[in-house]
């Protein structure tokens, strides 16, 4: 079971993970794996990262930074209206 201490104490370790290294982006599996985090309180820290707009997740199901999603996205679109 996650406990709320839990959840408050690795959304501070991955936002400041995420803040390190703005451009990453990872899957809730992969993530749980480098910071040695159990799947259930990794997904409930995403999601409340998520949920304040600290991050995005992708259709691949990979979390980035917010801003930077979204600037990779209309990087990805600008590529494919230009036959990149």
């Amino acid at each position: 079971m996650t406990r709320p201490h839990d959840v408050g104490r690795w959304r501070g370790r991955i936002r400041a993970e995420y803040s390190e290294m703005p451009g990453i982006q990872l899957t809730i599996r992969q993530i749980s794996q480098l910071w040695n985090v159990d799947v259930r309180t990794c997904g409930a820290v995403l999601k409340a990262l998520v949920k304040e707009g600290f991050l995005v997740r992708s259709v691949d199901e990979t979390y980035a930074r917010a801003r930077v999603g979204v600037e990779t996205a209309l990087q990805g679109a600008r590529r494919a209206r230009s036959g990149a």
